[in-house]
């Protein structure tokens, strides 16, 4: 087997069994590069597999992605719930040493996250969210030059190629002359 290069890239195929090991590894982590150091595949590879511009997209793939990564969402929020509402036990100290119950247990004592329980009252309550407001207004004074166009981002070009066919299309135009 070849040595393994910086980002776990081994040289083997990207099958099936690898990508459900790397499924399974990012629904317990959620982090993409500790779930694929641990199947041996290069970020680029991953990117293939989930972009849709690319001849190796793989849709079954990028469901899975989704939803490994909602598991994984999933997960903090129960921890979340646990520490706001369950409470943590949290060993007691008395002048340096543990603390013990009369039945020879270490005691302990409930911690709550008084955090966790404000955000998650805050996702679930519309009641305790921020009030906010955000202008959306801009002002453009000038022209926009094709080069600077260019160097957006491939994903930001083809939302600004759509927003201009849809402006086109609400002012009557035909986008298929563009």
């Amino acid at each position: 087997m070849a040595a393994k290069r910086r980002g776990g890239n081994d040289n083997r195929q990207f099958d099936a069994d690898r990508k459900a090991e790397f499924l399974r590894e990012l629904a317990a982590t959620g982090r993409r590069t500790d779930a694929r150091n641990a199947v041996g595949i290069s970020a680029r590879t991953i990117t293939y597999h989930l972009s849709p511009d690319s001849d190796r997209y793989d849709p079954e793939f990028a469901a899975g992605y989704e939803e490994a990564m909602q598991e994984y969402r999933d997960a903090l929020v129960r921890e979340a719930h646990r520490r706001a509402v369950e409470g943590v036990p949290e060993p007691v100290y008395y002048q340096g040493a543990r603390v013990k119950e009369k039945d020879g247990r270490e005691a302990v004592v409930l911690k709550y996250s008084d955090r966790m329980l404000e955000l998650l009252l805050k996702r679930h309550i519309p009641e305790f969210r921020d009030r906010t407001t955000v202008d959306q207004t801009v002002k453009h004074e000038g022209r926009v030059e094709l080069a600077d166009l260019k160097q957006l981002p491939r994903d930001d070009r083809q939302v600004l190629r759509e927003l201009l066919l849809k402006a086109e299309e609400r002012r009557g135009g035909d986008p298929s002359n563009n």
